[in-house]
């Protein structure tokens, strides 16, 4: 009985495949008859030969358009009551995504690999779309939409961001369905969504079934073959934050190590991503469990060696976060006996990030390697003294040379002064002179105009001004005598009023 069901319902799907349908035809020949029921069809979809499967689904949405709302709601008690019908709406679902692709064990991803993807997914969730429409009563689809979670979530996280599979159309009906699928469950937030309970006994989420998902497939062996997962893992770990991260951070954590071991810098990029945001949202007490600490740290400073603006931008800040889970405070890192504060981790990356960045001639490089010195200085606080004199040397150079109109890493170079100043001031008087030097020429030289963009002149006048308001406090009456006498010079105007500004404001 069932077999001729099936044939039944193909044929009438080849029929509709090969004929357009009118509204009596599908009135007389599809809803009258019990056996072409919405689940019969979305079993011969499934079953089709793949380039049948789009045109197949599109038929299956015009008919739910079409369709009374109690054949709707006839599948939607299928689903709920059929293990094998709700396992052929998650096939039909599966065939949406994004395959696995052997050949990515070699090769980078192509839009070739995944060419039909996109038409495949814009078909399942226009169905999708429609199935959630038609019945308007919230407490009836419900059901349906628990039963095609959580597989309908990572097709819909594939199709979150442009990409190789992606088109406008599937990007956009994957926004659509995913706003449905959070009014229908009433949930406020994609993390809310993520920790809705779908198991029987309401104690698994959503995330547990995705994690679940994604473990067994982002392995060591196998991850590459899967370009779409890694969307999905993405957003996954970033729509999840504490508390709720000790239940995944085990599952997450091995995924990210992976990321940032590859060679490829996208990877890089994601892993260090995605760790530096599971650690935030991790406790440091969980983080030490088990040695995972060491194992992250020992896993981002094997990237220091990175020539890559864009990783760098992500490293540093996951590297001064790790740093504050495996490392003691710099104040109270003391040798056996307590009596001297002695060098720690902390003093080994930000000597590796000066070492680097003096003498660097790559102004992308430039701005990355000094984007966050400012962070590691209040870190150490006094003892940041330990490196004056790289720090020094780092800065004098990055303000003598010329490095753009437009961009530049003179700014960040200023800030990382005036968080020298502030942090080390008992131990500035001695260089006062070579604070005030490096401003005046680099005052005088900023204030031939037409060699910088305005906007970055006002910036640098600025941090150089709150720089020489800072070393006057301490030692007050040199600095001030100095500046006067330095205004009395031979220099350009402009370079005089910042002077002047600094002599006469305070902070």
């Amino acid at each position: 009985m069932e077999c001729a069901d099936m044939c039944s319902a193909k044929a009438v799907l080849e029929t509709l495949l090969k004929h357009d349908f009118g509204t009596s035809l599908v009135v007389d020949q599809v809803f009258a008859r019990p056996t072409n029921s919405l689940g019969k069809f979305i079993e011969v979809t499934v079953e089709s030969p793949n380039k049948d499967f789009h045109q197949s689904v599109s038929i299956i949405a015009k008919l739910v358009k079409v369709a009374p709302e109690k054949w709707i709601e006839d599948y939607i008690h299928e689903v709920t009551k059929s293990t094998k019908v709700e396992d052929k709406l998650h096939r039909l679902i599966s065939v949406a995504c994004a395959p696995f692709i052997k050949d990515l064990k070699l090769k980078p991803c192509e839009k070739s690999d995944v060419s039909s993807v996109s038409e495949r997914a814009e078909s399942v969730l226009a169905l999708v779309r429609c199935l959630l429409s038609i019945v308007t009563d919230h407490d009836k689809t419900k059901p349906l939409v628990l039963c095609l979670l959580p597989h309908l979530l990572i097709l819909i996280t594939e199709h979150e961001q442009p990409n190789l599979w992606t088109s406008t159309v599937s990007l956009s009906l994957s926004k659509e369905v995913l706003t449905q699928v959070e009014e229908i469950l009433s949930v406020s937030s994609h993390e809310d969504l993520l920790q809705y309970r779908i198991a029987s006994d309401h104690t698994c989420s959503v995330l547990f079934h995705i994690i679940k998902y994604l473990s067994e497939r982002l392995t060591r062996d196998s991850w590459m073959c899967y370009p779409s997962l890694k969307v999905v893992y993405r957003w996954v770990v970033f729509h999840t934050r504490f508390p709720n991260m000790s239940e995944a951070f085990p599952k997450f954590l091995p995924t990210a190590l992976l990321f940032i071991d590859d060679h490829i810098l996208e990877n890089k990029i994601l892993g260090v991503s995605c760790l530096y945001h599971i650690m935030q949202n991790t406790s440091r007490e969980e983080l030490r469990w088990y040695g995972q600490a060491d194992v992250i740290y020992e896993a981002l400073k094997h990237q220091m060696y990175t020539r890559e603006p864009k990783l760098i931008d992500v490293l540093h800040p996951a590297l001064l976060y790790i740093l504050s889970v495996v490392e003691k405070d710099p104040q109270y890192c003391t040798d056996s006996k307590g009596l001297f504060r002695v060098p720690n981790k902390y003093d080994e990356v930000f000597h590796t990030i000066l070492t680097d960045a003096y003498g660097e001639q790559n102004l992308a490089l430039r701005i990355a390697l000094t984007g966050h010195l400012t962070h590691f200085v209040e870190k150490l606080g006094l003892l940041a003294v330990r490196h004056n004199n790289l720090i020094f040397k780092v800065i004098e150079e990055y303000l003598e040379v010329y490095d753009g109109k437009r961009h530049s890493a003179k700014p960040q170079i200023l800030r990382l002064l005036k968080s020298m100043i502030v942090a080390t001031w008992p131990r500035m008087s001695r260089y006062v002179d070579f604070i005030l030097k490096i401003l005046v020429k680099l005052l005088i030289d900023i204030s031939s105009r037409e060699r910088y963009d305005m906007e970055l002149v006002h910036t640098i006048e600025e941090l150089s001004t709150q720089c020489l308001i800072l070393i006057k406090h301490v030692n007050l009456e040199y600095v001030e005598k100095q500046l006067q006498n330095i205004i009395k010079l031979d220099i350009p105007n402009t370079c005089k009023l910042t002077l002047s500004d600094a002599l006469q404001l305070s902070m």
